[in-house]
């Protein structure tokens, strides 16, 4: 399963705004604090409001990847009136839908947030959720409702399925849900409960209502876990600054994940190292390392103890992490991420470039581009360097047929404000790497107006 759009309404800079994710390297350019950052911070609320690691919140503002402060500092305008809302799109390859024995080629999703006074963080409105195969859609909607019981508000919750029978064939569970449905001896709605994260439940039924409740809640988890392998399966992320190296680290069992600051980068190149298994997984490392930088990665453990160095390629010569330039320790991490992200896993990035050489930044764009055959990418960026790189990598691919990278596979886009309003635009690239159009006025143009000044144009 994977995203391929996702919308944000009324959520921190963006009234309203869809991102297209089909390609393989995306690349967010524009002005500082137009927004570029937000985007990224979405996917990464979402992914650890999914992630296993959250056992309660409907919406986790607050967790390890990503900090967002009250409802007040996200919403759009700062107005906490205001609900908000992430829409998105999954693709379904696999086409079934194991655990409820339902096909389903695509799922769209509509997961509404309010204020809620008491915690000053979101609570969850609704959620909805349509399944579709050709022409055929089925809905589940969660919807709440307030009720005024014991001398305060509660919030009641609401599942409803609609069409599900069109994709009754060949579903044993549709024609149990069907069934079950029919014979429930209710006329009221069920109310459920949330009471935890996204676990619904109610109590106080009859036999078949039970069932028929249970269905319902089957429904509910099989959506739920869809959002989590799109969001925490589906996206890894390494923020702008790097963890500043140490000389030695205790070593952890991370293999698959450097952590978001890169702080597990030298316990998942030791045990890359001592994995035989793993061991090729380390030598790409190295082998990207050293296009970048002409340098090697030795990594050391003993007991619980771990120690990265750095060798030079044309000498016996070596120095601990920590010793050598920042520029270093700062690119490592991303390298580790790359080679170890899984299949068509989205690694997001903020300002891959920062402390790096204008030459080691292009050589950085072939990395990413020659990446897209089984990786993809998010990626913020301030540096003409890296996207140049990308152009070039596209040129070269198109000079020599590979197929490596296409133009098809990037998109560009370019946020910017207008009178307070912002506005996204995909700079189109054609088929050589060539821009289709100019970039717009201030940017990627410095170096050309400084010419201009000193030649006394």
């Amino acid at each position: 399963m994977h995203l391929i759009s996702l919308r944000l309404v009324n959520f921190k800079k963006f009234e309203n705004i869809e991102i297209d994710l089909t390609k393989r390297l995306i690349l967010l350019v524009g002005p500082n604090s137009v927004g570029k950052t937000s985007i990224i911070k979405a996917i990464l609320a979402l992914k650890q409001t999914f992630s296993n690691e959250n056992d309660h919140d409907v919406f986790n503002a607050r967790g390890s990847l990503v900090d967002l402060g009250t409802y007040k500092d996200y919403i759009y305008d700062h107005e906490i009136k205001k609900d908000f809302m992430f829409s998105g799109v999954i693709d379904n390859p696999g086409g079934n839908l194991n655990s409820i024995d339902i096909d389903v080629e695509k799922i769209s999703f509509d997961i509404n947030y309010g204020f809620n006074g008491e915690s000053d963080q979101a609570y969850l409105i609704g959620i909805e959720f349509n399944f579709y195969k050709g022409n055929d859609k089925f809905t589940l909607n969660v919807s709440s409702k307030k009720n005024y019981k014991n001398g305060k508000n509660e919030l009641d919750y609401v599942i409803e399925v609609k069409n599900i029978e069109r994709f009754a064939k060949n579903s044993m569970f549709v024609d149990f849900f069907l069934k079950t449905q029919r014979e429930s001896l209710s006329k009221n709605k069920i109310l459920y409960k949330l009471t935890a994260k996204f676990n619904l439940e109610t109590s106080r039924l009859s036999h078949s209502e039970l069932f028929y409740s249970k269905l319902n809640q089957s429904l509910v988890d099989e959506c739920i876990k869809s959002l989590k392998l799109c969001f925490d399966d589906g996206f890894s992320y390494i923020g702008p600054i790097r963890q500043r190296p140490e000389r030695f680290s205790v070593r952890n069992s991370y293999s698959k994940y450097v952590g978001a600051s890169g702080e597990n980068t030298a316990s998942v190149l030791t045990n890359l190292y001592n994995h035989q298994g793993q061991r090729q997984k380390f030598n790409k490392i190295n082998e990207d390392f050293s296009f970048l930088l002409n340098k090697k990665v030795d990594a050391k453990s003993a007991g619980e103890l771990t120690k990265i160095r750095i060798l030079n390629i044309d000498g016996d010569s070596s120095e601990s992490i920590s010793d050598v330039g920042f520029g270093i320790s700062q690119i490592l991490p991303i390298v580790t991420q790359l080679n170890i992200c899984e299949k068509d896993q989205r690694l997001i990035l903020e300002q891959p470039e920062l402390h790096l050489h204008p030459e080691s930044q292009t050589k950085l764009a072939k990395l990413f581009s020659t990446g897209v055959q089984s990786k993809k990418f998010l990626i913020e960026t301030h540096s003409e360097h890296l996207i140049r790189g990308v152009q070039l990598a596209i040129h070269d691919s198109y000079k020599k047929q590979d197929g490596v990278i296409s133009s098809a596979d990037v998109s560009i886009i370019y946020i910017s404000e207008n009178d307070g309003a912002l506005r996204t635009k995909n700079m189109k690239i054609d088929a050589s790497g060539k821009m289709e159009e100019n970039w717009p006025k201030g940017f990627f143009d410095q170096a050309y107006k400084f010419t201009m000044i000193m030649l006394g144009a």
